[in-house]
């Protein structure tokens, strides 16, 4: 069933195609990536996520939409009021609620990021595949971000064809390493992960004994008991 707004229209493009990319931030839902309109951010009302009344009367809590010069490619909220927009050739910052006097700077215009290839590690530092090749780890704060692969950007980029390959990040807080695996779409294609330790600075890889096991999806489960802190892969074959 389509999604209604209680106020407004919800975000669709003109062929009928809701958002992929979303996240929570200062009490709204923030959406973008409409194949139709890739280059625009929507916040709804805060307070309730499906108010998108753009002609509402002024105020601290009204939905607002920002147009970018750039595609949207990722959502990181990094801080409570620190949101990362990382986009194909360019970083965005918004401090703040961008209807409360909030801030909007661009980070880089040289360096974005791969579709929705990220990941948070300690500090609340985002580490991403870039739109140039390679890992890139990114401070809120309004630095550029700092490339971190150089030891492996050969083999590493190599192994990338944004086209017909899926590249996830997941920061493994057991191990204290970031992991990067690259899981080609065709099946009979083997994956590649690579793991980076920062204490040492140090890479390495690992293929897949059974292709099949190569994840499309990851994910970081972090509970209360050290049985509940882990990286959950989701392989090609279906299974976690």
């Amino acid at each position: 069933a389509a999604v209604t707004a209680t106020a407004g229209a919800w975000p669709v493009d003109s062929q009928g195609t809701y958002a992929h990319l979303g996240c929570t931030w200062l009490g709204r839902l923030v959406q973008a990536g409409l194949r139709g309109d890739p280059r625009t951010l929507f916040f709804s009302a805060a307070g309730d996520a499906r108010d998108y009344d753009y002609a509402a009367v002024v105020s601290d809590t009204m939905a607002w939409a920002v147009d970018l010069d750039d595609v949207i490619n990722a959502l990181v909220v990094a801080r409570e009021d620190v949101l990362m927009v990382l986009c194909d050739h360019m970083i965005y910052q918004f401090t703040g609620d961008p209807a409360a006097g909030g801030k909007q700077d661009v980070v880089d215009k040289a360096i974005g990021a791969a579709w929705d290839a990220w990941c948070i590690g300690p500090g609340n530092i985002i580490y991403f595949y870039g739109n140039v090749g390679g890992i890139w780890a990114l401070a809120p704060g309004g630095a550029p971000p700092r490339r971190i692969s150089q030891q492996i950007e050969e083999r590493l980029n190599n192994s990338v064809n944004l086209n017909d390959s899926k590249v996830s990040l997941a920061w493994n807080h057991a191990h204290q390493c970031l992991e990067v695996w690259v899981t080609p779409y065709e099946p009979l294609e083997n994956g590649v992960k690579y793991l980076w330790e920062e204490r040492t600075n140090a890479w390495w890889p690992e293929e897949y004994s059974r292709k099949e096991h190569a994840p499309l999806s990851v994910a970081i489960i972090d509970g209360p008991s050290s049985d509940d802190r882990f990286v959950l892969v989701g392989g090609r074959d279906g299974y976690i």
